[in-house]
């Protein structure tokens, strides 16, 4: 029998996406700091299953773009719920089977617990 609790394995990539494997899957994070995605791909192919919109910074004319984005810095994927943080410290929890976003409390995030597999990238 496999023991379902699981060391987290999150990665940050070379340009700055983070990453973590479940049994379906890989998922990662993709976007420009304006719009942030998860992105989920099959774990035996490694084709794109789905993208998912986290959030969407809004932008004010009067400030640079640079200054305003704000990037996920962190998965954990804990059963059917993703839990998401950003720079901003929000937290957001994503369902993988049904791909609906809910914005959630940074610490329903650290008390979950992690069904995340070890995978080096």
């Amino acid at each position: 029998m496999r023991n379902e609790s699981y060391e987290s394995a999150v990665w940050v990539l070379a340009h700055g996406a983070v990453g973590c494997s479940g049994r379906e899957g890989t998922y990662l994070t993709a976007g420009d700091g304006i719009d942030e995605f998860v992105v989920a791909t099959d774990a035996g192919s490694g084709k794109e299953r789905w993208r998912t919109r986290i959030y969407t910074v809004p932008i004010k004319k009067q400030l640079e773009t640079d200054v305003q984005t704000i990037y996920i810095t962190k998965l954990k994927l804990s059963g059917a719920a993703l839990f998401v943080r950003d720079e901003a410290k929000r937290c957001y929890q994503l369902d993988v089977k049904t791909q609906n976003v809910e914005t959630a409390g940074c610490s329903a995030m650290k008390a979950a617990k992690s069904t995340a597999t070890a995978t080096a990238k």
